[in-house]
């Protein structure tokens, strides 16, 4: 089990880095006080230089036929390029879900934060918002 401890929206400690998950190179992703906290080891292949230049990241949560799986998770690294760096995850690789009335609507400001950790800290945080989908990958800017 991982465990998790949070000060607000910061991730203080966790055991993932124990965990086999982080042994087979899996992220993960925790939540706590509007923030998407991705937990990424060395062997995930995140690309800080891409995720870097996003100006928001959106995470879409829908089915996921290509995996036959009923729910996934989308982190798109939205900086208006054609080609914006993603991420998908199997639910399996969360500590929870937001709910369904989490989501952001057209038009609003970003409610959310998506902040990216290494086994050194905390590497950096872009606004997040949050959508629900009726699939992934969806890899398309918010509506």
């Amino acid at each position: 089990m991982i465990v998790i401890e949070n000060d607000g929206p910061e991730l203080v400690s966790t055991n993932y880095w124990e965990s086999e998950l982080a042994a087979k190179g899996f992220f993960y992703l925790t939540i706590n006080a509007g923030c998407f906290r991705l937990i990424a080891p060395a062997t995930a292949g995140l690309s800080l230089t891409d995720a870097q230049g996003a100006e928001c990241v959106l995470v879409t949560r829908g089915a996921w036929p290509a995996k036959e799986r009923p729910d996934g998770l989308e982190l798109l690294f939205d900086d208006h390029s054609s080609n914006p760096y993603a991420i998908h995850i199997v639910t399996d690789q969360c500590d929870h879900l937001p709910l369904d009335s989490d989501k952001d609507r057209p038009g609003q400001l970003p409610r959310w934060i998506l902040a990216i950790y290494t086994e050194a800290g905390k590497m950096f945080e872009l606004p997040a918002r949050y959508r629900i989908a009726e699939s992934i990958p969806c890899l398309k800017a918010l509506e």
